[in-house]
């Protein structure tokens, strides 16, 4: 990226410190060596966030910059995908602090502008039990025909629920919008005992995709509050699979979603407490809550290999991208936010 200091002449231009003006459009003796740049709002948001206040308007380069004058800063540069641009900013003449918060902001354009790989996740971004899930779905559509109707939604990915609405899927929140005696699929996340006694008192015809993961987290649910257990359930609030995992033994499982929570616990009996987590939650995500629960309570048991913690491939996925790739992309929906804000935190 070339850049170069400039004199402005425009009438009425006038900048205190602090304050940038930066060029919608740039011109010179010769109109066809100052093309106006599309990445003007870059320049003028970057600048915003680091406190300086910004406004934006025509201006024209005339030649070096002198004593008093206000001062244009010139880059010049191509963003992939597009013809050669110039950015231009005015500060105050003498306000370094300015000029050099400009200069800065240049170089990181400069930056992002430069060509780059992007790793893209393979095969997809949810896990085995829940591409299953969507299979189970697709399969009773080509067997039953339409409606068909599913609880929540089978996958939080917006695209792939589209995708089987437009085939005769019906996703519902709650059991009363389904007919009496109508296809029912409960999605792969699971789904709690009192759900499943009202599938049954409403006569559905309930096919069952929960996620295998899933359903051996509510079987350790089941045996470690038989057992006596205090058992913690590491997730997120409101979560289909947090719902439905705490109805297994609502007597016997409190939910922690900080490891301030954790911290906060108070339980009958410190010897008797467990754990379990969220599936869709990452390995990595879950390792400070069972270090937290480890060390305030020191015979913490854990749940059986079989139905540990969470969902590894999905969760070495996100560790595999955190490093090199600075873009994350998901569905923005409610049972996704609290794992992005997680994520992101």
């Amino acid at each position: 990226m070339q850049t170069e200091t400039l004199a402005v002449r425009s009438v009425g231009l006038t900048l205190a410190s602090g304050e940038v003006m930066v060029a919608d459009g740039i011109e010179g003796e010769d109109p066809q060596g100052f093309p106006r740049s599309g990445t003007s709002l870059l320049l003028q948001g970057e600048l915003r966030r680091r406190g300086f206040h910004v406004r934006s308007g025509p201006l024209r380069a005339t030649g070096t910059a002198t004593s008093g004058d206000p001062v244009l800063h010139l880059a010049r540069c191509t963003p992939p995908g597009a013809g050669k641009q110039v950015l231009g900013a005015v500060t105050a003449p003498g306000d370094e602090k300015a000029a050099a918060a400009v200069r800065d902001v240049f170089g990181q354009l400069e930056a992002a502008f430069r060509p780059r790989t992007v790793l893209l996740a393979s095969p997809r971004s949810f896990c085995a039990g829940v591409d299953r899930a969507i299979e189970i779905v697709e399969r009773v559509l080509a067997d039953r025909g339409s409606p068909v109707y599913v609880r929540k939604q089978i996958v939080h990915n917006i695209h792939v629920v589209r995708s089987l609405e437009r085939r005769g899927a019906v996703f519902v929140d709650d059991l009363d919008e389904v007919p009496a005696g109508a296809t029912l699929v409960f999605s792969a996340h699971g789904v709690s005992p009192e759900v499943r006694e009202h599938a049954d008192a409403r006569r559905l015809d309930v096919i069952d995709a929960t996620c295998p993961l899933v359903t051996k987290v509510h079987a350790e649910a089941r045996r470690f509050a038989q057992h006596g257990d205090t058992v913690v359930f590491i997730g997120h609030a409101g979560h289909e699979e947090t719902e439905g995992t705490l109805g297994e033994a609502p007597d016997n499982m409190v939910l922690v979603e900080s490891v301030a929570d954790v911290a906060a616990l108070r339980v009958p009996d410190p010897d008797r407490v467990s754990y379990l987590t969220q599936t869709t939650l990452a390995v990595d995500e879950t390792a400070r809550f069972v270090a937290a629960l480890t060390e305030r309570f020191p015979a913490l048991r854990a749940p059986a290999r079989k139905a540990s913690a969470t969902r590894r491939p999905t969760g070495r996925k996100r560790c595999a991208l955190s490093r090199p790739t600075p873009i994350w992309c998901s569905s923005w929906g409610r049972s996704t936010r609290p794992t992005l804000n997680a994520w992101w935190s």
